[in-house]
């Protein structure tokens, strides 16, 4: 059985959100999300309403609440074979009540757009700081 444990954040934020969940690829089609990727909102991935796949590489997170800001975001790939691909965050909407919501996108090295196939073993692991 997994160990649980809660860290209180403290800072110069007031009310900081941490939302932490997996997205799990599905090539050109619909993907999963959750702390285990089976597409139910666990623990922590609360804060998520959705995972849309727009375009090749391109994932938009909607987020239930809106929030200030978002104050950091940590977004990395877990790849079933060694592939030389990025992630990083391209659009950030956090404050407008009914998009809010953050986007990221996959690319190759040479900054191409790449879809992630469908594996177990591949995800795309992410962290948001949210100041609420």
């Amino acid at each position: 059985m997994a160990a649980r444990s809660f860290i209180e954040l403290k800072g110069h934020y007031r009310n900081p959100m941490y939302l932490g969940f997996n997205i799990l690829p599905n090539g050109s089609g619909t993907p999963t999300f959750g702390l285990n990727g089976s597409g139910n909102v666990l623990d922590l991935a609360q804060g998520v309403v959705s995972v849309v796949r727009n375009s090749t590489g391109n994932f938009t997170i909607n987020l239930r609440s809106t929030y200030k800001v978002l104050k950091g975001a940590t977004v990395s790939l877990q790849l079933a074979s060694v592939a030389q691909l990025n992630v990083v965050v391209s659009a950030v909407n956090v404050t407008t009540p009914g998009s809010q919501s953050v986007t990221i996108q996959v690319t190759d090295n040479t900054g191409t757009a790449q879809d992630i196939s469908s594996n177990a073993s591949n995800a795309i692991h992410c962290r948001l700081m949210l100041d609420n």
